[in-house]
């Protein structure tokens, strides 16, 4: 089925699940959907990764984006995303919500990509500002759905309960309740979790906790296990994810037996750890892509990141081999360019002189294009 609003087109399946956005300012975007509903990629119409999502106890932990920087999620109760640390940086993104889902106060917004997901984790649609629930958009501001709730079969209120008149309102949000109910998937809210309290989380105890939790988490994959360092983390996650949703680690719900469980496991099915000299980079695109303008703009914009700061351009060590790209050992770039450890797990920036030249260009595509 299609739809368009204000100009944006969107497509659904059969299952009423929404799996491409186009004609906005933000471009294409094609959701993928893992069972449980969930969204864990988006990509844009030529199939190009945009995204990619690991969820935790139903909840978004991870977030991958096209050039494989990883980013940590540290929701409240509800799922809101309060806070978005790039492995290894101070949070990146951290703000408070108001009880109806409007950002109260922004401390920092400056990740490197757009972050969509906010308000109990839901996206906040890029072209039009509010939040996708499933069965119907929702706008903060107003603490209204757009669109009258329905149902799969007839009813003459649709998810009404006569006890309660809050509920005979078909555009009002979680019976206009927000402290006590959350809505997750647009329809019928249920009552949230216990111990919410939307205006605790201002509390610097609380967001230095999930801090301090989710930085041991970090360092061990960052500098506690040399295997870790040379292997993609999409190796990892998930298996975390499974083991605590199912109580590995003999039954330990201790996040550090856990994480070092996995990581043992893995290593061990691998063979033992893999040394940064055998490490290979790869570069994405094509030679006929790596001309001078591209690699001059791309090594422009990593300059003035504020996470990279250096005149170069992105490779990494875990490439997704459905992504065209080329690639060489990290010792034969190394002979040619300086090569920096960036951003996430596997990012590494290659260091190009200023200005970049014809000579340059021939290096570095003799390197990842042969």
């Amino acid at each position: 089925m299609n739809q368009s609003t204000y100009g944006v087109s969107y497509l659904y399946d059969g299952d009423g699940h929404r799996v491409k956005a186009s004609g906005g300012a933000s471009g294409t975007r094609v959701y993928i959907y893992d069972m449980a509903g969930r969204v864990i990629e988006e990509v844009d119409q030529n199939g190009n990764l945009l995204n990619q999502y690991t969820f935790l106890g139903g909840e978004r932990l991870f977030r991958a984006d096209s050039e494989y920087n990883l980013y940590l999620y540290f929701g409240d109760a509800l799922g809101t995303s309060r806070q978005i640390s790039f492995v290894g940086d101070p949070p990146c993104y951290d703000a408070d919500y108001f009880p109806w889902g409007a950002e109260q106060e922004v401390y920092t917004n400056t990740c490197p990509t757009s972050q969509n997901y906010k308000f109990t984790g839901k996206e906040r649609d890029p072209d039009m500002g509010v939040d996708y629930f499933g069965a119907r958009f929702y706008e903060g501001a107003m603490g209204r759905f757009y669109s009258p709730d329905w149902s799969a079969s007839p009813e003459p209120v649709p998810y009404s309960k006569l006890d309660n008149p809050q509920s005979l309102n078909l555009y009002s949000f979680t019976k206009n309740n927000p402290l006590s109910n959350r809505d997750l998937d647009g329809h019928d809210p249920q009552t949230a979790p216990a111990g919410v309290n939307l205006q605790s989380w201002s509390s610097p105890s609380v967001k230095d906790k999930a801090t301090e939790v989710g930085a041991s988490v970090l360092n061990f994959v960052q500098s506690g296990s040399d295997w870790l360092q040379a292997n993609p983390y999409v190796m990892f996650v998930p298996s975390l994810a499974e083991m605590v949703e199912t109580g590995g680690a003999g039954g330990s719900q201790n996040v550090q037996d856990v994480v070092e469980e996995v990581a043992g496991s893995a290593e061990s099915k691998i063979g033992g750890a893999v040394s940064a000299s055998e490490q290979m980079l790869t570069r994405y695109g094509t030679e006929a892509e790596s001309t001078l303008e591209k690699l001059s703009g791309d090594a422009a914009k990593a300059e003035a990141h504020p996470a990279i700061g250096i005149h170069g351009v992105s490779v990494t060590s875990s490439p997704k081999p459905t992504l065209p790209g080329g690639s060489a050992p990290k010792s034969a770039v190394e002979q040619l360019f300086n090569v920096f450890k960036t951003g996430g797990a596997g990012h590494f920036t290659v260091e190009l002189p200023k200005p970049v030249t014809d000579s340059v260009v021939k290096a570095f595509n003799s390197l990842f294009f042969k």
